[in-house]
Formats: C-alpha cells, structure tokens, sequence
C-alpha cells in the first residue's frame, strides 16, 4: 500500500515535528503515520496533503487506500472512482 491538522501543525507524533506547513511535510507524515500503522494519523495526513495539493491524483490514491485501511469501504471506492477520472492508471498488482 501507499505510504498527510491545520493550525496546530501535522497529525503524527512521529520524530518529524516540526514547523513545516509544505506538501512535502504532510507526504513525509502520511508515510510514517503508514508505517507506524498509525492507519487515523495517516488519513489526516493526507487529507491534508489533498487540501494542499487540490486533489492530485497520487493523493486521491493514497486517500483511497487510508479509507480501506480504516474499513471505509464505500469511501475508498468514491474516492477511487474519483482517482479514476483524473485518467492516470497505477499497477494494483505491483502496489
């Protein structure tokens, strides 16, 4: 699987804190949220990353798969049907 709250800063409590409000932040804190299996964590994170990148297509997927991680099986399906619009294709297979 793939590996992102406002003012009070980034919703993991990995050693990444600090005062970083770019993209790359929330991509670095969705990822260790997902490590962590912190599977909440990774979802804010990127919900965030989402916000700041205005639904980018990598972020559709990777919000697609924090719904499943959490049992959100109709949200992740919605969110990946939007993933699809956007017409960039992933290798499920490979992921």
């Amino acid at each position: 699987m793939l590996a992102a709250a406002i003012t009070m800063g980034p919703l993991s409590t990995s050693p990444l804190a600090q005062t970083d409000s770019s993209w790359r932040y929330y991509n670095r804190a969705a990822r260790v949220a997902h490590d962590q299996k912190d599977y909440s964590a990774y979802r804010a994170n990127v919900v965030k990353l989402n916000e700041l990148l205005s639904g980018h297509a990598r972020t559709l997927y990777s919000l697609a798969s924090a719904e499943a991680l959490l049992g959100n099986d109709d949200e992740a399906i919605r969110v990946l049907r939007r993933f699809a619009a956007t017409g960039l294709v992933a290798d499920v297979a490979a992921d």
